[in-house]
Order: structure tokens, then C-alpha cells, then sequence
């Protein structure tokens, strides 16, 4: 699993990291980049080969062009993608086009970071990630599919009674005027 963040939420997303950690979820995060390296093909080499990409939202994130580019890459990559809130952010339009199809989980809907933290480490989204598999976990509830009934399209009406049909007739036509040249006006005539 790798995890995107901007570097001044390294604090909340440390803490977030150890919670998932202890419940076996593996992680990828910049910790230990080898100085010289050269980062924009570690990074990606690492986005490439993971099989989830975990983004900690916050204004600090979206100010972040190298936040970004993960993201867009990881997007380009299609790989699986769970965008957590640390905050309440206004995302941009093409920022919420993007995120807008993934799951997303919110810090702001839990009553402490405890809670945040389990829910989050006991998110569906790690359940392949785990080896071995989780252990007692509920499995997410899902409703069951009714299969397509496709819709009536056209109205039903009661039948019409039967009407004996009458043979069609030409409407008569009304016999044509004759017509009739005005009267010339002596006052027009040339003299």
C-alpha cells in the first residue's frame, strides 16, 4: 500500500501509519529514501508496484506538487485508490473530478482519533492486502442484487368498443365561383 502525504501532516499520518502497521496492512511511505537517489523514479517505481495508493487529504496536500503528481499517476496507473480527509478541504473542481469515483473516509465523522484510527485499519479496502487475510473481521454487508426487470415502456389502455366502420366517402366539394373582374374606375383611364 502506498501512502501519499504532504510532509507538514507528517505528525496526524505517522500516527495513522503505526495504527494500520499493527493490523498487518503493509505500507510503502518516503521514510528511508536513500539520499542520492533519484526521487521521482523511486517514487514512481513504488506507486507502480503497489496494489493500493492511500492519499491523506489536507490543504497542506493540495498545495503540494509532488502530492499531486502521485496522485496522478496513480490515477493513470489505475490502481486502487482510498482518499482519507485529515480535514475539511475545498477541493477544486478538477481535483474533485478526479476523487469523486474512489472511496473516500472523513476524520471529521469520528469522535476521536482512536476511533478514526481503528476504522481506518479495519477498512474493507486493505482486506487482499493483508497476508494470511484479516482475522475476526465482519465481512462488509452488501445487498443483494433483484435482477433487471426492464419497465413497461407504452401505457396500457382498456380496450375501445368495436364501432361498425363506414365506408369512406369523398367529402363533396363546393362548386367553384366564377370570377369576376372588378370594375374599372373611370378616374384610371388614360385619356
Amino acid at each position: 500500500v502506498f501512502i501519499s502525504y504532504a510532509h507538514k501532516d507528517s505528525e496526524r499520518v505517522l500516527s495513522i501509519i503505526e495504527a494500520m502497521k499493527s493490523e498487518g496492512i503493509p505500507l510503502w511511505y518516503d521514510e528511508g529514501i536513500e539520499a542520492g537517489s533519484e526521487w521521482p523514479e523511486y517514487i514512481a517505481e513504488k506507486v507502480m508496484n503497489c496494489s493500493k495508493f492511500v492519499l491523506f487529504i489536507s490543504n497542506a496536500y493540495l498545495a503540494s506538487q509532488n502530492c499531486k503528481r502521485e496522485l496522478n499517476f496513480a490515477i493513470s496507473r489505475k490502481k486502487d485508490i482510498l482518499s482519507v480527509h485529515l480535514e475539511a478541504v475545498q477541493l477544486s473542481p478538477g481535483m474533485e473530478m478526479q476523487l469523486g469515483t474512489y472511496q473516500a473516509i472523513f476524520r471529521s465523522r469520528f469522535a476521536d482519533d482512536a476511533t478514526f484510527h481503528k476504522a481506518l485499519a479495519e477498512e474493507h479496502f486493505f482486506d487482499n492486502c493483508i497476508p494470511g487475510g484479516r482475522k475476526n473481521v465482519t465481512p462488509p454487508v452488501t445487498k443483494p442484487q433483484t435482477p433487471y426487470q426492464p419497465q413497461q415502456t407504452q401505457p396500457t389502455y382498456p380496450p375501445r368498443p368495436q364501432q361498425p366502420q363506414q365506408p369512406y366517402q369523398q367529402p363533396a366539394q363546393p362548386a367553384p365561383q366564377p370570377i369576376v373582374a372588378p370594375a374599372e374606375d373611370p378616374d384610371d383611364l388614360p385619356f
